[in-house]
C-alpha cells in the first residue's frame, strides 16, 4: 500500500527537495535565539572534526580512531560471456574512510529519523546527521519549532541509525556494531548512563539488547518527538562503522 503510494506521489518529488533547499538558505541565523527555544539550526558543519576545531570544546571534545581506512576487493563474477560487464570492472575496490568514535560536550540531539546531532554553536553536525537526500536538504531545516528539550545528565550513547527500528538488516549491520565501537574505544558500559536507539520493541531487537546485558531502562528510544540536551555524548562514525570494521557483538559488554 505504501509502496503503491509513493509510485502515485512521485512527481511532488522535484518539489519537495526544492522546498528543503530553500529553507536551508534562508538566514536562519540572524534569528536571536537557538534552535533550542525557535526555528532549526542555524547551520551545518561539513564534518564533526572541523565542528570540533571551529567551535568545539578543545579540552574535552575528542575523536578516537578504531579502526584505519582501507579496501575491499571486488572479484568479477563468473559469466557465460568472455568477459564480465564493464559495470563490475569499474569498480573492483570499495574504498573504505577511517572509523571513528566522537567524544562530545553540550550538544543535542533530534530523533527524527536517523538522529541529527546539533553542536553548541546550533550547526547541525552533517557526517553524523543522515536523510533520504543530502544532509544540506536536512528535514530539521523545514521544523519552525523542534519538540521540547529534555536535558539527560551524564554520558549519552547515541547510537541510531536510519530505518534500524523497523529493519532486520539496517538493525543488524549497522546498529550492533556500534556497541562495538564503543568496546573498542575502551568505554566501559557501565560508565554510560543512557543510550539513544531507535527501535519499535521488535522481538529481534529486545532480544539483541538483552544478549548484550543493556538495561531497557537506560534506553530512550529515538523517534520524531525526542529532542535531547546531553552532557556528554559518545557516538561512532556513521557510514564507515560496519560490518567490514568491525564485529557484531556476540556476547554481554563489560
Amino acid at each position: 500500500m505504501i509502496d503503491r503510494l509513493k509510485i502515485h506521489v512521485r512527481f511532488l518529488k522535484p518539489l519537495w527537495m526544492g522546498y528543503r533547499s530553500l529553507m536551508a538558505r534562508l538566514p536562519w541565523r540572524w534569528i536571536p535565539v537557538s534552535s533550542k527555544v525557535f526555528g532549526p539550526p542555524k547551520g551545518i558543519h561539513a564534518s564533526t572534526t572541523d565542528y570540533i576545531r571551529l567551535a568545539g570544546d578543545s579540552t574535552r571534545d575528542r575523536t578516537h580512531e578504531i579502526a584505519p581506512a582501507g579496501s575491499v576487493p571486488l572479484p568479477p563474477p563468473r559469466s557465460i560471456e568472455s568477459n564480465p560487464h564493464w559495470k563490475f570492472l569499474d569498480r573492483e575496490h570499495i574504498k573504505i574512510p577511517p572509523a571513528f568514535v566522537y567524544e562530545l560536550h553540550d550538544v543535542r540531539y533530534w530523533g527524527d529519523f536517523s538522529g541529527s546531532l546539533i553542536g553548541r554553536d546550533d550547526r547541525l553536525l552533517g557526517d553524523l546527521t543522515t536523510d533520504i537526500w543530502e544532509s544540506s536538504r536536512h528535514r530539521i531545516f523545514t521544523q519552525f519549532k523542534l519538540p521540547p528539550c529534555r536535558h539527560l545528565q551524564g554520558t549519552t550513547a547515541v547510537l541510531s541509525v536510519a530505518e534500524a527500528d523497523q529493519n532486520y538488516w539496517h538493525w543488524t549491520t549497522e546498529l550492533l556494531p556500534r556497541f562495538d565501537a564503543l568496546r573498542r574505544t575502551g568505554f566501559s558500559w557501565d560508565s554510560i548512563d543512557w543510550s539513544v536507539i531507535n527501535h519499535r520493541d521488535r522481538p529481534f531487537q529486545l532480544d539483541s539488547l538483552q544478549q548484550l546485558g543493556i538495561s531497557l531502562e537506560k534506553i530512550v528510544r529515538a523517534d520524531s518527538s525526542v529532542h535531547l540536551e546531553c552532557d556528554r555524548v559518545l557516538t561512532p562514525s556513521l557510514k564507515s562503522v560496519s560490518y567490514t570494521h568491525l564485529t557484531l557483538p556476540t556476547k554481554r559488554i563489560v
